[in-house]
């Protein structure tokens, strides 16, 4: 499982944060329009990734929900305190419940990054389209 440092270093790796594209010609614009078709794969990919650690994560903290609070709430029941042992338990699932929402976050956050990257370049790749077949259409004449 990577950690959501090492997607950042490979979001860097991409070279995204000053991606510009710029065509004075058609060939020129089917270049840029193939690295970003290539990059957004790159995106793909680290998110493909990232979705699968968020799944095992949401399972290692599933099972530890199921556990929790589990052996002080049997003590307590001992004692004939039935209703505390099942505060115990509740407390302790809330707080398991709690620590994967914060181990979670990051993840979350990285995601919304990575799809609005994708739709700003789903945007890039229209434009790009449009000036090549412009550019097609006025070579025509």
């Amino acid at each position: 499982m990577a950690s959501v440092d090492e997607y950042r270093r490979e979001l860097k790796a991409l070279g995204l944060e000053k991606f510009t594209v710029t065509a004075s010609n058609v060939a020129e614009a089917k270049a840029a329009l193939a690295d970003v078709r290539q990059k957004q794969k790159a995106l793909r990919q680290i998110r493909a990734r990232l979705n699968l650690d968020m799944k095992a994560i949401r399972a290692e903290y599933d099972q530890k929900k199921q556990n929790a609070g589990a052996g002080g709430s049997a003590l307590i029941g001992m004692f004939g305190k039935r209703r505390a042992a099942g505060q115990y338990r509740a407390t302790a699932k809330r707080q398991v419940t709690a620590e994967r929402v914060r181990r979670l976050q990051p993840y979350e956050t990285l995601k919304m990054s990575i799809d609005d990257l994708l739709l700003q370049m789903d945007r890039a790749k229209i434009q790009i389209q449009q000036y090549i077949d412009e550019a097609k259409a006025q070579s025509k004449q």
